[in-house]
């Protein structure tokens, strides 16, 4: 489906969280924990989890301009049902915003 556009990012859960899971590796970090909303062109909205936590590891989504995200999204053949699952929104999100910063990077080295 295209026309799917990125409308809110929040970040009121941002705070200093605790990482690691041993004594080598425990710390303590600032995450964002960002939730970006998603609106499909029928006004349905999903609100998928931008982290994730593995085993004391902080992963956040690198987005460098949501706006320019969006935009891009907009114009992407996305499956709303896979972006809509509990079990496989964060992965396929991940993948997709791998190929808009594989595609940026590419489009920035002839400038």
């Amino acid at each position: 489906m295209k026309g799917i556009k990125l409308v809110d990012v929040d970040t009121s859960n941002a705070s200093e969280e605790e990482t690691g899971t041993c004594e080598l590796c425990f710390g303590s970090m600032w995450c964002d924990n960002p939730v970006l909303v998603f609106e499909n062109p029928y006004g349905d909205r999903v609100r998928i989890d931008g982290y994730f936590w593995s085993w004391g590891d902080y992963l956040e989504l690198d987005i460098d301009n949501y706006l320019n995200f969006s935009d891009w999204l907009s114009k992407q053949d996305v499956d709303w049902n896979v972006l809509t699952d509990d079990e496989e929104s964060y992965g396929y999100l991940a993948d997709l915003v791998y190929r808009y910063r594989e595609e940026n990077e590419n489009e920035n080295e002839y400038e």
